[in-house]
């Protein structure tokens, strides 16, 4: 029968984190089984940990940014821990001050999220507008509110610095116009779709004859319409048609030219929204142009 109980005398008694182990004295052995100790921790409870990074916040079109020219921001917050967080606010704001807690007046959008299984992933889109030029913090905060409690309170918080350029002042260029003239581009790099192209590659873009790509087809008038805006021409006409080139772009994945026959469902998209970029390059759709 195994000896299931142990006594010691009080200068030897145990702490709570403290147990025993060793051999175990059977009926009809002699002896007594010899014990050693050894230490446990106890263990702590698995908790939640929601995180936010700069990583997770992302802009729509890409900055920079033009006064009075409406944006898309994304946030999207993380649960890293071991347990599901229970309910909480997720906020995006503009950090007007520096201070990393959103006021009143900062505030984009609060979403309740009901709650977030660990590795799982929450995120929320909202509009914003900047009214005057400028670099602003973007940003996003899970449960500002401390709701939930964490196993780290300290990453709830991410920032990225959004530049805005003055309102538009200026007519729209062609494509043409801006493959000829590269020392009036307003910038040394642009990104289109989710790639950044130097100066040097989107005037070879610029260079390069379609035949038949609905990739470049696209490029050489999305490059135009962004040159045009960070140049000074209002994007309000425009504004959708950059987002839909750039997420048919990305869609598409790698860097142009990507070879998109115009036969095919994305290839007739990208002619599509390149003639509306073309119409806005050629100052069809802005007025006094």
């Amino acid at each position: 029968m195994i000896r299931s109980t142990l006594s010691v005398p009080s200068p030897l008694t145990f702490s709570p984190t403290i147990a025993l182990f060793g051999d175990v004295s059977y009926n009809e052995d002699a002896g007594v089984a010899d014990y050693d100790d050894f230490s446990l921790r106890a263990a702590q409870p698995g908790l939640p940990d929601l995180a936010v990074t700069s990583a997770d916040i992302s802009i729509s079109p890409a900055p920079p940014l033009r006064a009075g020219m409406p944006a898309a921001v994304t946030g999207t917050v993380r649960n890293v821990g071991a347990v599901p967080a229970g309910s909480f606010n997720f906020t995006l704001f503009v950090d007007l001050n520096s201070d990393r807690i959103p006021q009143v007046s900062e505030v984009l959008e609060t979403r309740l999220v009901s709650g977030l299984d660990p590795t799982a992933t929450f995120a929320s889109t909202t509009g914003w507008t900047p009214s005057s030029p400028g670099t602003f913090e973007v940003c996003a905060i899970a449960d500002f509110e401390g709701l939930v409690t964490e196993s780290d309170e300290a990453n709830n918080t991410g920032c990225v610095s959004v530049q805005v350029l003055p309102q538009a002042s200026t007519c729209p260029l062609s494509q043409g116009f801006w493959k000829n003239h590269p020392g009036a581009w307003p910038v040394d790099a642009i990104v289109l779709g989710n790639h950044t192209y130097a100066k040097d590659e989107l005037l070879g873009l610029l260079r390069t004859p379609v035949r038949g790509d609905a990739s470049l087809i696209l490029a050489h008038q999305l490059i135009a319409a962004k040159l045009n805006v960070l140049a000074g021409a209002d994007p309000t006409p425009v504004a959708a048609a950059i987002s839909q080139a750039d997420a048919l772009l990305q869609a598409a994945g790698g860097v142009v030219p990507l070879g998109v026959k115009p036969s095919t469902p994305t290839g007739q998209a990208m002619v599509d929204v390149a003639s509306t970029l073309d119409l806005f390059n050629n100052g069809s759709l802005s007025r006094g142009c």
